[in-house]
């Protein structure tokens, strides 16, 4: 008899729960981790709220995350540093996740950096390719990277061991270094999209989402060199320098005018059925897209982010307040 009567006050107790949750939940790209968390931080400062939770996983895993089934261990928001596939839409859509908003927040640059104490050089995108590829042409065939030291691709280059710390493969930084970087090399010189992927010896060497980790890396390694978001570079300029590639050098202006070489552009994605069940969350979201957070003097360009035009920044707020949700067609 008593547990007849305990059923239903469980139910009672767990239906609230899901209608109801007091701490926002934020996952996904490594490179957006620090604008969320100075974000999350001043909403909590503003408004007296929980700081929402943020989570380094990666871009593809905050996506798959955002859509699963499982709402008790979903975020409300998924932060990614490159775009949303329509695959991935079509998953979310499957999983019954279908209000999904998508907001641009700035642009990055994807940067090749050193340790400080290093002399400066400078490398093509067709080097940098040369260097990751786990398959290279050479004497008109197709074979395992033979590429141990810089001087190996360009005897211009110094004598330098090839080891490049970067991102794992559940991040967008990755999957933009080779939708911008190896697959346009790979089409110019035939190479199969199969094999058109990066080498798995110790000259690269995947370091998680943390990417604080590789600074310190570069910091003690005269040979290394690091794959990560503009806004690292900026935050640790006393210990590392960027690497011009093309001859240009990764800086915000260069950024915005979509001079540098590898130029992307950082959103996140939030569940807009979460509006009436997590706290705050809409309160969140338009402060994120405030003048104060993404404008061009806003906190976050002090941090790094390169800011969205006027026009742009104006057009998210309008998608916001109109609750618009993302289509299929929109992200062909």
């Amino acid at each position: 008899m008593y547990l007849i009567h305990t059923i239903p006050i469980f139910f009672i107790i767990f239906t609230a729960f899901l209608q109801s949750k007091e701490r926002i939940e934020i996952m996904g790209s490594s490179t957006i981790y620090p604008f969320s968390t100075i974000v999350a931080e001043e909403y909590a400062a503003l408004t007296h709220h929980k700081t929402p939770l943020v989570e380094a996983v990666g871009s593809g895993s905050g996506i798959r995350l955002l859509c699963q089934k499982d709402r008790l261990h979903s975020p409300d928001i998924a932060n990614a540093s490159r775009r949303m596939k329509p695959s991935e839409l079509a998953m979310c859509h499957e999983q019954g996740v279908k209000s999904i908003l998508e907001i641009m927040i700035g642009y990055d640059g994807i940067v090749i950096a050193q340790s400080k104490s290093n002399a400066p050089f400078g490398i093509t995108k067709e080097h940098l390719a040369l260097a990751l590829l786990a398959k290279v042409p050479k004497n008109n065939q197709i074979i395992s990277n033979p590429y141990y030291y810089w001087s190996d691709i360009d005897k211009a280059l110094p004598k330098r061991k090839i080891i490049i710390y970067g991102p794992p493969t559940s991040s967008g930084t990755r999957e933009m270094i080779e939708e911008i970087v190896l697959h346009p090399f790979c089409i110019q010189k035939s190479i199969d999209v199969s094999q058109c992927a990066i080498r798995n010896d110790n000259s690269y060497i995947p370091s998680g989402e943390n990417d604080n980790i590789v600074v310190q890396k570069l910091h003690n390694d005269f040979h290394a060199l690091g794959i990560f978001g503009f806004n690292f570079l900026i935050e640790n300029e006393d210990k590392i320098q960027g690497i011009p590639l093309n001859g240009i050098e990764a800086n915000a202006q260069t950024i915005a005018q979509e001079r540098y070489p590898i130029v992307r552009k950082l959103y996140f994605y939030l569940n807009m059925d979460r509006f009436d069940e997590t706290t705050g969350l809409k309160k969140f979201a338009k402060l994120f897209v405030s003048e104060y957070i993404l404008s061009q003097d806003g906190l976050l360009s002090d941090m790094g982010l390169v800011p969205l035009l006027d026009k742009e920044l104006k057009t998210m707020q309008e998608r916001l307040q109109t609750q618009q949700v993302l289509r299929r067609e929109d992200l062909q």
